[in-house]
């Protein structure tokens, strides 16, 4: 009798983590920190252009690329810095994405650079690329290092956002549209597995990883994958990151947190469910918007790339 492959957690979430995020060639790293340098020539010479934001269009107003051309300018460096829940470094923070994790299009909290004009990180910087292949490795170390130093806190957060949609099931809280009613069982028992997990963490103090949870960020450039290196994918015009918590082992879920079947079913389901909402940054066979951040960091592209600064 065959044998009939069961969809585990961690199938699904490397999945759907593949399906929208990719690593750059070297090639591709040097060629998105040379068009990184010619955003910043456009910021030079004010110039709006598809190079500091695929909204260029949008009227300046919104902060996706504002009116001065200053990415220290952008919604998110203005919301970051007034509304940023993590402390503890002067240029970074991480606040909450506006929709529903998971059912919203939201990955979860959003990690930002507040100071976008500065002697450790550049100036005029709209991107984690940025000039050369020094300051780009300098962001991305300092940014996965903050990270995981918060890794509990923004993992709280996380929670409680997922918790706050819960009641009712709003995607944007601003908006009346709301997560399709077949889904919201799968939502719920979604929020009581990390619920549980959280639970754990606090009164055992056990690690995420030993309850088998991992973390990913992604950031978007000028490249999708397979594509030729040209436009920005990213709105706004500041250096931000996409944080996903996911799970890296259905087995230490079950045997160190209580996790159930029906929450894996649930967990599951909704996973499968984001990954198709998220079909327009990508597919499991080429196309993906987002760069994996963790992966291209262990990969020791940056390090190796030969890019000077010209400027």
């Amino acid at each position: 009798m065959a044998t009939i492959k069961v969809d585990t957690m961690k199938d699904v979430d490397k999945l759907s983590i593949n399906s929208i995020s990719f690593i750059p060639t070297k090639k591709e790293v040097d060629e998105l920190i040379k068009q990184s340098i010619l955003a910043n020539k456009d910021i030079l010479n004010k110039v709006r252009s598809s190079l500091l934001s695929k909204a260029f269009a949008v009227p300046g107003k919104h902060g996706l690329l504002p009116d001065s051309v200053d990415p220290q300018d952008t919604v998110l460096c203005k919301l970051g810095r007034k509304f940023g829940k993590v402390k503890g470094h002067k240029s970074l923070t991480i606040m909450d994405d506006r929709n529903m994790p998971l059912g919203g299009k939201s990955n979860g909290p959003n990690g930002i650079l507040v100071n976008c004009n500065t002697m450790e990180y550049g100036f005029n910087r709209v991107n984690l690329f940025h000039i050369n292949a020094y300051t780009t490795r300098i962001l991305l170390k300092d940014y996965l290092s903050y990270r995981n130093r918060n890794i509990y806190q923004i993992f709280d957060m996380f929670c409680e956002k997922l918790n706050d949609h819960k009641n009712d099931f709003k995607i944007d809280k601003s908006t009346d549209e709301t997560l399709p009613e077949e889904q919201h069982k799968n939502y719920e028992l979604t929020c009581e597995m990390f619920n549980r997990v959280r639970d754990i963490v606090n009164d055992k103090k056990t690690s995420l990883t030993e309850c088998g949870i991992g973390i990913v960020s992604y950031c978007q450039t000028w490249l999708k994958n397979g594509e030729e290196v040209g436009q920005a994918q990213f709105s706004v015009m500041s250096p931000h990151f996409q944080t996903r918590f996911y799970v890296r082992s259905d087995k230490k879920l079950f045997e160190k947190c209580g996790v159930t079947e029906d929450m894996q079913h649930g967990y599951i389901n909704m996973i499968k469910y984001f990954t198709d909402s998220m079909s327009e940054y990508g597919t499991i066979k080429g196309g993906q918007c987002f760069i994996n951040c963790d992966k291209l960091y262990e990969s020791g592209l940056i390090q190796e790339s030969i890019v000077r600064n010209i400027i």
